[in-house]
């Protein structure tokens, strides 16, 4: 399925996930419509405008960079967003990728990213989410830090991975834990002064 150049309002739109490639855009508007997401291997957007939309992956939505190819004005983010990044970053994509507004406390971000957006106008997930605003500066404050587990690499990572515009990255709180072989209550105090 391949939608471009229209838009569409206060519909429930669906791409079709038997299809092998969904393509949406470029030059596509969709307007006060649910939109619910295929896997990632079925989805290609490009310059794709969503205004006032809920969007909600069928499933999760792992490691879809495809955002920094989408306008999201005011959207509500329901469901699972595993590595997704969200903003703008036209060194690598292009110059429509922008965040808004919008409402993400009904999802699910594991470790997502937002560059170059406004933070102030955008509603996050609470705790098990935790989000780190500025993450390269605010990190600085972990250099001199005895860090349990395997957190020292976490924070490595933090610091130095990512394109420099990055605003905020959001975690989910069981999934770190987890990687980084420690309990969600030393996560929890490691992070309060960061977020």
């Amino acid at each position: 399925m391949h939608i471009h150049s229209r838009t569409l309002e206060n519909i429930e739109f669906k791409p079709d996930d038997k299809e092998l490639m969904n393509t949406l855009g470029p030059d596509l508007v969709l307007k006060n419509c649910k939109v619910i997401l295929p896997p990632k291997k079925a989805l290609s957007m490009n310059n794709v405008t969503f205004i006032d939309c809920v969007i909600k992956p069928q499933q999760k939505l792992v490691n879809f960079q495809g955002w920094y190819r989408c306008c999201l004005v005011n959207c509500v983010f329901q469901g699972r967003f595993v590595g997704n990044d969200f903003g703008h970053f036209p060194e690598k994509y292009g110059s429509h990728g922008k965040v808004h507004g919008g409402d993400f406390s009904a999802a699910i971000l594991d470790g997502c990213r937002f560059v170059g957006c406004d933070m102030s106008l955008v509603k996050l997930p609470a705790w098990p989410c935790f989000t780190i605003h500025l993450p390269r500066e605010r990190i600085k404050a972990l250099d001199n830090v005895k860090l349990p587990g395997t957190m020292a690499a976490w924070v490595k990572a933090v610091a130095n991975y990512g394109p420099p515009q990055t605003v905020a990255i959001v975690e989910y709180a069981p999934t770190l834990a987890k990687e980084c072989k420690v309990t969600e209550v030393e996560l929890r105090e490691l992070v309060r002064g960061l977020e």
